[in-house]
């Protein structure tokens, strides 16, 4: 249970359907009538054989999610490469695929683990200035896991860890928050 006894829902999913045409007549129900209630803090495994509907619950979205990704993909620098298999792509452009695709539905919470790790610094940068720009339209937290002190500096709170241990913590936020070594509770 979450910091303060809240066990409010954070996702709650009410008789969610979806049904996709494969060919003529023929009809694939993803998600059919599915309610669901999880908790906020909560680690849930949602698990089920390829196609049971796994990826479609948490998705629907109130907007074209291929004009999204088109737009994603030409704010990394990769317009008109929709159709380009990964085999056929650089480390550094499948790596600017993962970001546009993690950014698609403009999620709430964005986890991302060396994002510019294959990236030339101009097409970091690029990354960056989107992840800024997603920022700047609605919040959306972002925590970032990098080694590069320039990707850092864009971050509003720098946690910097040692031996699994924090060894610093410094930002905006910093001063408000604290961090308590493992098993101290705070």
């Amino acid at each position: 249970m979450p910091a303060g006894g809240d066990d409010a829902a954070v996702v709650e999913l009410r008789g969610v359907c979806k049904s996709y045409g494969i060919s003529r007549g023929q009809v694939v129900t993803a998600a059919d009538e599915v309610s669901l209630s999880i908790r906020a803090g909560s680690w849930v495994a949602v698990t089920g054989a390829s196609g049971s509907g796994k990826s479609t619950l948490p998705f629907r979205t109130g907007f074209d999610k291929r004009a999204r990704g088109r737009e994603l993909l030409a704010a990394v620098g990769l317009a008109g490469r929709e159709q380009s298999l990964p085999a056929r792509m650089s480390g550094g452009e499948q790596q600017r695929v993962a970001i546009a695709r993690a950014l698609v539905n403009d999620p709430a919470l964005l986890l991302a683990d060396e994002p510019t790790g294959n990236l030339d610094s101009a097409n970091a940068a690029g990354i960056l200035r989107l992840v800024g720009e997603l920022r700047a339209r609605r919040p959306v937290t972002v925590i970032m896991a990098t080694h590069d002190p320039q990707v850092a500096g864009s971050a509003e709170r720098i946690i910097r860890l040692g031996d699994g241990a924090v060894t610093g913590d410094t930002g905006l936020t910093a001063a408000r928050e604290t961090i308590c070594p493992a098993g101290q509770g705070g």
